[in-house]
């Protein structure tokens, strides 16, 4: 059972209402068996308590003008928002998040049946903690460019007086056939 590391992949989000997207590098996720996500966040700035940041892991299945749809909303279920400005973190005392989506090998849990994907016109957005089960797109390739990645994390910071900061790493497992 191979394990393969991605990452890490770093993040700094200013303050405001604000959506960032980063990439994941243009590795073969079509041929997971799971994939496990640890998002550490390791700094804030002056966040208020109602200031957030929610991370969703998305993917495109296709090329032109990619339909991003979400996979997994990162954190804990028990929590409103991934993270939130409440919480006390530094780099040596992180909070820690890790969510896990099986590809292959475990049955589909009912909500993962049938559904309609977030970037679909009637599509929600997953409630944090949620992920949706099931076999990963691959990569896409481009004439122009070569291979293209074709997942990516976006980051939806939430901030009404524009004065918070949050900072941390993502590093993602893959667990893949042999």
């Amino acid at each position: 059972m191979p394990l393969a590391r991605s990452g890490p992949y770093t993040f700094s989000l200013a303050g405001g209402t604000a959506q960032t997207n980063t990439e994941l590098e243009p590795m073969d996720l079509s041929r997971a068996k799971a994939i496990r996500v640890e998002t550490y966040l390791t700094g804030k700035g002056t966040a208020d308590a109602g200031d957030t940041v929610d991370i969703y892991l998305q993917e495109a299945g296709d090329d032109t003008t990619p339909t991003w749809d979400d996979r997994m909303h990162l954190g804990d279920p028990a929590d409103a928002n991934t993270f939130s400005g409440a919480l006390t973190v530094s780099a040596a005392a992180p909070e820690k998040r890790v969510n896990q989506i099986q590809c292959y090998g475990t049955t589909l849990a009912a909500g993962d049946e049938s559904y309609e994907p977030s970037g679909s016109a009637g599509g929600g957005r997953l409630a944090v903690g949620a992920v949706i089960s099931g076999p990963m797109k691959s990569k896409r390739r481009s004439v122009d460019s070569g291979r293209l990645a074709r997942h990516r994390f976006r980051f939806e910071v939430t901030d009404a007086n524009s004065n918070s900061a949050f900072a941390g790493e993502i590093n993602v497992y893959v667990e893949s056939w042999p």
